[in-house]
């Protein structure tokens, strides 16, 4: 995922960004360093994680970036807030897909969440954590074009 972000950053620059799931927040980074006009970092509401996260934003002194806890398919509202209520131009997901109970609750953050534009993209990196279980992975796509 970093290496396609470095290698697309035009594709980045002056975008909304948010990340879901994020762990510790590289792909994030990186989408800041890039010119990104903001990026708004989640992952799971737990206050620990959270402040890890927002420790390396503050040692890198990022000013576009906000960390914020979302449990995916909750309310969006604070996110949607975040990006001027217009939503997100760019909607990154790096690694997640394996937790294939949350395919749909992902889904529904992601629809509620992406800008209303024919050039917003939700950009999907991923390796199959446990291979005998990869078309579950790859349930996440077909999931997503049946809601499409």
């Amino acid at each position: 995922m970093v290496e396609y972000l470095v290698e697309h950053a035009e594709d980045i620059r002056g975008k909304q960004i948010v990340e879901l799931g994020a762990g510790i927040g590289l792909p994030s980074v990186v989408a800041s360093m890039k010119g990104a006009k903001r990026v708004v970092i989640t992952d799971y509401p737990d206050e620990d994680l959270l402040m890890t996260i927002k420790s390396n934003v503050e040692r890198l002194d990022l000013k576009n970036m906000e960390v914020v806890g979302h449990k995916w398919g909750s309310n969006t509202q604070q996110l949607r807030d975040l990006s001027c209520g217009r939503g997100f131009d760019l909607i990154i997901i790096s690694d997640a897909i394996f937790n294939h109970y949350a395919h749909n609750a992902l889904l529904r953050s992601c629809s509620e969440l992406l800008c209303d534009s024919p050039e917003s993209r939700i950009l999907v990196s991923f390796s199959h954590h446990r291979p005998r279980l990869y078309k579950e992975d790859l349930n996440f796509f077909e999931v997503h074009l049946l809601r499409s």
